[in-house]
C-alpha cells in the first residue's frame, strides 16, 4: 500500500462516534467529524476552512462524472495530506465524511470495493 492513497482499514474512528456522526445532522461545527481535532481545525481554517459544510463541500468537488469511489477517496485523502493534515486521522476523515455523503448519494462511496483482502492487509500496519 503507497501511503499517498487512503485506505479504508486505516480509519481510527470507532463505530460509535462514526454512526452518531452519520445520524446527526450537520451542526457545521468541524469538531463534529470524527478524527478532527483542535490542530485539523487550526489547519483547515488556515486554508478557508471554517465549517463542516466548507469540508463536505471540498469532498465533493473532487467528485466528477468520470471519478469512482476510489479515486474519489484517494483525492480527498491527498488533499488532506497536502495540507499536512495529521497523519492519524486523514483516513478516519475521509471515511467519516464518505459515509455521511454516501447516506445522501448512494454509491458516492464504496468500503466494499477496496475487497475482503484489503482490509486484512491494513490491520498490520
Amino acid at each position: 500500500m503507497q501511503d499517498d492513497e487512503y485506505h479504508p482499514g486505516k480509519p481510527r474512528v470507532g463505530p460509535g462516534p462514526l454512526r452518531d456522526f452519520i445520524r446527526s445532522p450537520i451542526t457545521g461545527r468541524l469538531e463534529e467529524v470524527p478524527g478532527v481535532g483542535l490542530l485539523t481545525i487550526k489547519i483547515f481554517n488556515e486554508n478557508g476552512i471554517f465549517t463542516t459544510f466548507q469540508l463536505i463541500g471540498k469532498y465533493l468537488s473532487f467528485k466528477a462524472s468520470d471519478v469512482e469511489p476510489i479515486e474519489h477517496a484517494d483525492r480527498f485523502y491527498n488533499w488532506l495530506t497536502s495540507l499536512n493534515t495529521p497523519r492519524g486521522h486523514r483516513a478516519g476523515i475521509v471515511h467519516s465524511i464518505a459515509e455521511k455523503m454516501n447516506v445522501s448519494f448512494p454509491g458516492i462511496y464504496d468500503s466494499t470495493a477496496y475487497g475482503p483482502d484489503f482490509f486484512g492487509q491494513c490491520e498490520d500496519e
